[in-house]
């Protein structure tokens, strides 16, 4: 189809072999290789351009002639006349090696390295191919088939260009199978050119269908499961919110009782801080009648501390601020005296303290501001009071108590029981694990260190 233009001439040799003269050269046909019933086939034969050019010499009409020796004669459109020695038998020649000049990836040059498998990503899907053969004497006049194998069903014909495209190829391997023929052989065997793969995107690989799958799987699991645990927690919900309320139910009764509890002591100890009263209405004796009133100062400051207690939401600690302030009221009322100005000066701040503290340090700070009324200002017309009450280093709080009166004597600090009030203090601090301190420097200063969770 791509030489035999158009026949001017055919002539036969001495063997019956036909030459055939077209518009485009020579063409040759064995007598063992033309078929018995031409019409339905293709004549393959060997082709003679008889120049390195285009599509052939022409050759003239009617132009041929054999003669006696056997030779023919052949008449050409531009190369004048041509002689065809008969000694020269023409023979069909070897295909031609085809290889692979190029190989393009998305328009880069790739290595192929061999027969070694090129491994593709899936976006490297559009490829140039640039084919060549081995055939120096008519190398333009090389005919090629190929076939890429996992996408063409049969093989393609080329003629005239060597280059091969292929876009958008799918994930896969294939194989590149090439034949080559040229004008003066037949179709060699396929010849494996290039070998690749292009790999499949991600989403479209085993192991990501696997995790999907299994994805989907863990959230069927943790729905199932977070329904699982969301009726559990309902259930634990209920469960809770009913003992809760009983619990709630049994606390508020607990409540009761105790605020019912300091109440009643507190009534009692105002009962008896009352008898103490009335009885000292009767005691002539000046010293049994002070011992008395100092009786009922440290029953007033119990039952002070389980008002205070019954009052408060907290059934089991109080604020000593505001609890030392109205002690240190009623004392300064209690044991003023007429011909005496004792002025107080308070720094007391915010502290919790529980029951077992709190009475404690409210007997503590009793005595200690009574000494300071009763003894401190011994002949003295004024004097001054100073109570201070603080958070201290150690999770400690400080309760310091001082005066500027007389001072309080060497001997009683030395021996520490020669009084009552003094015997008192040191105990109550013993018994709420404290550390007391005594100063005799311009009047006198105690200074008690109280732990806070006591």
């Amino acid at each position: 189809e791509e030489f035999l233009k158009e026949t001017q001439f055919l002539e036969f040799d001495d063997d019956g072999n036909i030459w055939q003269g077209t518009s485009g050269g020579l063409h040759y046909h064995k007598r063992d290789e033309l078929p018995e019933n031409a019409s339905n086939n293709i004549i393959n034969g060997l082709f003679f351009p008889l120049e390195d050019f285009g599509k052939g010499v022409e050759m003239n009409y009617l132009s041929s002639y054999k003669d006696k020796t056997g030779d023919i004669w052949f008449g050409s459109y531009t190369h004048g006349l041509i002689k065809y020695d008969e000694k020269y038998k023409p023979e069909v020649k070897s295909a031609p090696t085809p290889i692979l000049r190029s190989f393009r990836v998305n328009g880069v040059e790739q290595d192929m390295k061999g027969e070694q498998l090129l491994t593709l990503e899936h976006s490297q899907n559009n490829l140039t191919l640039m084919l060549g053969a081995l055939f120096f004497e008519n190398p333009q006049r090389v005919f090629y088939k190929y076939r890429l194998q996992g996408l063409d069903e049969s093989w393609r014909t080329h003629y005239g260009t060597s280059q091969i495209n292929y876009t958008n190829l799918e994930p896969g391997e294939y194989q590149l199978e090439v034949q080559v023929k040229s004008i003066q052989s037949d179709w060699g065997e396929p010849v494996s050119l290039a070998s690749f793969n292009i790999q499949k995107p991600y989403w479209q690989t085993a192991w990501f269908y696997a995790l999907i799958t299994l994805s989907f799987l863990g959230l069927i699991y943790l729905s199932i499961r977070m329904m699982m645990i969301y009726y559990q927690k309902n259930k634990l919900g209920k469960m809770v919110d009913e003992r809760t309320a009983e619990l709630q139910l049994a606390l508020d009764e607990k409540e009761v009782l105790i605020k019912e509890i300091h109440h009643r002591v507190k009534n009692n100890m105002a009962v008896v801080s009352g008898l103490l009263e009335l009885q000292g209405y009767k005691i002539k004796d000046e010293e049994a009648k002070s011992a008395l009133e100092n009786s009922k100062l440290r029953i007033q400051t119990m039952s002070s501390i389980h008002e205070k207690l019954y009052q408060n939401e907290a059934l089991v600690n109080i604020d000593f601020k505001g609890f030392a302030e109205d002690l240190i009221e009623r004392i300064s009322a209690t044991l003023q005296g007429g011909d005496q100005e004792i002025k107080l000066h308070l720094d007391v701040r915010s502290g919790s303290l529980n029951v077992n503290t709190a009475i404690p340090c409210g007997l503590i700070l009793n005595e200690l501001i009574s000494n300071c009324y009763e003894h401190a200002f011994d002949g003295l017309t004024e004097g001054n009071i100073w109570v201070n009450f603080r958070p201290y280093v150690g999770n400690r709080y400080l309760m310091e108590v001082k005066d500027d009166g007389v001072g309080i004597s060497e001997e009683v600090i030395v021996k520490k029981r020669t009084s009552l009030g003094v015997t008192l203090i040191h105990s109550l601090t013993s018994q709420i694990k404290g550390d007391i301190e005594i100063l005799n420097d311009e009047g006198t200063t105690v200074i008690i260190k109280i732990p806070r969770d006591q």
